[in-house]
């Protein structure tokens, strides 16, 4: 045991100073949910894994396609605590599953111990839980020889922005390859200012060395240390949890990825680092720090060992011109400030028309507010400030910015607020913003996740009745469909507490809730007679225009019959495809060779592409392939992860016609032709054609009119999916957004569009004039090479 203790940190010390005070129980909530917790950090640019699949409930389970997970993942429950619950497998045999440790899981196991997650044995509280699928993280190797089987892990304690201590949790063989420390894992210190071992702990112990292994080697220091100690404070500063624990992995290939966050951390770190916790920080708290990257360079040089800091980190300091915009953080409302920046004056001045926003306000108050991405905290004195501002931001605390006095404000043109929402407004130097944009996003993102629109217009009936079809071609096949009502009930009332406003970002969002709205109706209408006119609100029916110019594309072009080509086998096809994601650095994504698919290749957004056993492809239709679903689909995606909101990855409303229209285009580039579109105003003649006849008469005539028999049943399938009765007309009008998207994407080239632009993420061309101006954005990294 120590043989020190003062400053050392208890239990209850932790609850009553540090939890209670500083973490509250919404917060708390929030950061017991790993699947919120990790949504919610992506977006604001925090590595975190791939998510494979979630699991909800038990009707879920029994509906789940385990057959699209890849064989090295991890299951684990949303809400678990202690490792608890969590498998980790490596590879997949037919439909077993193997553990990481060589024990064979068969796929009825899973789905027992996945029915014990979903009913709350693993959870925090006992109460009913979600199980979810994410990427295995393979251990850095540099790390990997000091571990056991599983994965280690590095917890970081932050305190005011600053990681005031850490330590890597190593697995042995008595923790069964688990970083538990009560279980017989050991917690490494480590010196903050050098990512270098201090002391190991075992079982509250110091010991000489690691079991099975030995000593560390002299010249080890954990692989990307100031980005994980980095990492660490920004999570702090976007949750706003004042006590926090960071725990963070290091992956082979992608580096740190966050695991997850912890409101109500452990107090071993103090044994490992043989220092106390308390002491720590109360010294933190005493530091003035502005922003993560100051942060860290405090823990280096305050709780580092002397004269052992590596650190070169060099903060730039931020440019500010004498008006900004700031935001001032007061208790449950944030306010967007107009704000003066005059070096002349010491102290900083708020409006004095502001004092009512305070408790027991003086003539000084002490005022936290964020300026160009730098959290400030100062004492600030009421006073009277220039029209149309609510802060003069004196000398004292601009000494960490450079002032340029030709610059102009953060927001373009001078500095300018949204206009208020609050109808009893009246002061015109400040705005209260009324929405949480990444909660928006979340809620939007989840809601789209378990729409699955193709899954529940797919019939259950369908193998069936698609026989009797290829019996009797004047056949109408009468499908049925699974019942939705209880999801439809759940999201819409999800989407209809849904509040967003008129900014760009606001109205981006509101098109997205009000389309998902729209497919859910269109949902709780499978079946029933106005089911297409529900339909045509996510679909649009073809306009009289449309089929013309369609029309006479279709006459005016003849159907393009590429130059014969080599067939390729399965093996030489996934090669190509592989080359070509290697080439864009796409490591995470992989080609999969899989049994019983329906076409013959097909990408899903848990970075696969798979590729049908047995399939022959030409040379030029793989081209085609990749500059359909790799350099348009993925590279969207891709570049989509990179932006603070998870809809540009997920999609914007109406961004698959954008898409396809995209895709199209960019299949006309590589195969060198034109155009490739006489196969969408195809598919927009057929739309029509199926929607207003019945499934056999529709069959025939678009054999009648040049399509093949496989083409034109598809066709068919594809427009009635919905219906039940398909002797009737109606039907959706999806194959319709292949010849809009074809010719929106032609015009936008025509009137000289820069294409790049929408490789931002998966966006709607009718959107780019809102999105274009939203400054959060980042520009796409990843362009097919031949742009």
């Amino acid at each position: 045991m120590f043989n020190w203790n003062r400053g050392l940190l208890g239990i209850n010390a932790r609850n009553l100073i540090y939890i209670q005070k500083l973490n509250k129980r919404e917060a708390i909530r929030f950061a017991d949910s790993k699947l919120k917790t990790k949504h919610y950090l992506a977006a604001r640019g925090i590595p975190v894994p791939k998510l494979f699949g979630v699991i909800r409930n038990h009707e879920e389970l029994n509906n789940f396609d385990f057959g699209s997970l890849p064989g090295n993942i991890v299951l684990k429950p949303n809400r678990g605590a202690g490792g608890d619950g969590i498998l980790v497998f490596k590879e997949r045999k037919g439909s077993d599953f193997i553990t990481a440790g060589g024990r064979t899981f068969p796929l009825e196991d899973m789905k027992n111990h996945i029915n014990d997650i979903l009913d709350g044995r693993f959870s925090i509280n006992g109460i009913q839980d979600t199980a979810f699928f994410e990427q295995r993280i393979e251990t850095d190797a540099e790390v990997t020889p000091y571990t056991y089987k599983g994965l280690p892990d590095i917890r970081i304690i932050v305190y005011n922005l600053i990681p005031v201590m850490a330590m890597l949790r190593l697995p042995t063989r008595e923790s069964e390859g688990r970083a538990n420390m009560a279980q017989g894992a050991l917690g490494v210190g480590i010196d903050l200012a050098t990512g270098k071992p201090t002391y190991i702990a075992k079982k509250n112990k110091i010991i000489k060395e690691i079991p099975d292994v030995g000593k560390f080697s002299p010249d080890f220091k954990i692989p990307h240390w100031d980005e994980m100690l980095l990492i660490a404070s920004k999570c702090q500063m976007i949750t706003n949890l004042g006590y926090l624990a960071v725990d963070i992995a290091i992956d082979e290939t992608a580096g740190p990825i966050l695991l997850e966050i912890n409101a109500r951390a452990g107090l071993k770190v103090q044994v490992a680092n043989k220092a106390p916790l308390r002491k720590r920080l109360e010294q933190a708290s005493e530091i003035k720090v502005m922003s993560p990257e100051k942060g860290v360079a405090v823990a280096k040089d305050v709780f580092g060992n002397k004269g052992t800091s590596t650190s070169t980190s060099k903060e730039t300091k931020p440019k500010i011109g004498l008006s900004e915009i700031a935001e001032l953080i007061l208790e449950g409302k944030k306010l967007v400030l107009k704000a003066k920046i005059d070096p002349t004056r010491k102290q900083t001045v708020i409006n004095r028309e502001l004092k009512d926003l305070f408790k027991n306000p003086k003539s000084e108050v002490k005022i936290k507010f964020d300026l160009a991405g730098k959290r400030l905290q100062t004492v600030a004195r009421f006073g009277k400030t220039p029209e149309n501002t609510g802060l003069i931001i004196g000398q004292r605390d601009v000494t960490d910015f450079l002032i340029d006095v030709n610059k102009k404000s953060t927001s373009k043109g001078e500095s300018k607020l949204p206009k208020s929402k609050e109808k009893n407004e009246k002061f015109n130097f400040y705005y209260v913003p009324q929405i949480d944009f990444g909660q928006v996003d979340y809620q939007i993102h989840e809601v789209a996740s378990n729409i699955k629109l193709l899954h529940r217009l797919t019939p259950v009936n369908l193998k069936e009745e698609m026989a009797k079809f290829d019996q009797d071609q004047q056949y109408n096949p009468q499908f049925t469909y699974r019942s939705n009502q209880e999801l439809v009930i759940e999201l819409l009332k999800v989407l209809e507490n849904i509040k967003t406003d008129d900014s760009n970002l606001g109205k981006v969002f509101e098109l997205k809730r009000v389309e998902l709205i729209n497919q859910i109706r269109m949902i709780e209408h499978i079946g029933a007679d106005d089911f297409t006119d529900l339909a045509s609100l996510v679909y649009k029916a073809p306009t009289k225009d449309e089929l013309v110019l369609a029309e006479s594309m279709r006459k005016n072009y003849k159907y393009y019959q590429a130059p014969k080509s080599k067939k390729l086998n399965t093996k030489k096809a996934s090669k190509i495809f592989e080359e070509t994601l290697k080439k864009y650095n796409l490591n995470a994504w992989k080609v999969i060779i899989k049994q019983n698919m329906v076409g013959d290749i097909s990408v899903n957004k848990s970075n696969a592409i798979f590729i049908k056993a047995g399939a022959k492809f030409s040379e030029n239709r793989i081209k085609k392939l990749i500059a359909h679903e790799i350099e348009t689909h993925i590279l969207t995606a891709e570049n989509g992860k990179r932006q603070p909101y998870r809809i540009f990855q997920d999609g914007t409303a109406n961004y698959l016609q954008t898409q396809e229209g995209l895709a199209i285009y960019n299949q006309e580039l590589a195969m060198h032709i034109y155009p490739h579109s006489y196969f969408a105003s195809g598919n927009i003649i057929a739309s029509d054609i199926v929607c207003n006849h019945s499934f056999s008469e529709s069959y025939h005539i678009l054999k009648k009119i040049g399509f093949a028999s496989n083409k034109a049943k598809t066709l068919c399938l594809k427009v009635k999916r919905g219906i039940e009765d398909t002797a009737k007309k109606g039907g959706s009008h999806k194959q319709a957004i292949y010849f809009r998207g074809a010719t929106e994407i032609s015009k936008y080239v025509k009137d000289g569009g820069k294409l790049e632009e929408l490789y931002i993420g998966k966006i709607s061309l009718e959107q780019m004039h809102m999105i274009n101006k939203l400054e959060s954005l980042n520009k796409p990294t990843i362009l097919p090479e031949w742009y």
